[in-house]
């Protein structure tokens, strides 16, 4: 049974070897994080700017296209609204013009009974 807490005493022994040979690991590492750090805080200001200019960039263009796609409509609407004049004056030619073809059918129509007799 005492070869069993020397094994223990082994094994904890080898995890803390591990565990110190992997802290010297991850300071080194971290150590190569901040030094490769590629924002540091005067990049990440200029990196804000940049994002708050290309804000009001985008804000810019898309007032701009509100504006152009508003007057389309307005345009659009207005389009509608001479396409439906202009089909109302051509069903008042049409009616007139059917009106003026009767006409013309009676009259011929009272020649030819006339032009009989």
């Amino acid at each position: 049974m005492a070869s069993k807490p020397v094994k223990s005493v082994e094994r904890g022994s080898k995890r803390k070897k591990e565990l110190e040979t992997g802290d010297e690991e991850s300071l080194c590492c971290s150590t190569n994080i901040q030094d490769s750090d590629p924002f540091d805080s005067s990049d990440s200001s200029i990196f804000e700017k940049v994002i708050k200019d290309m804000n009001k960039e985008m804000d810019i263009i898309l007032a701009k296209y509100a504006q152009i796609f508003g007057e389309k409509r307005s345009v659009d609407a207005s389009y509608i609204q001479e396409l439906d004049e202009i089909l109302k004056e051509a069903r008042a030619t049409e009616s007139q013009l059917k009106q003026k073809r009767e006409s013309l059918r009676n009259r011929l129509t009272m020649i030819a009974t006339t032009l009989q007799k």
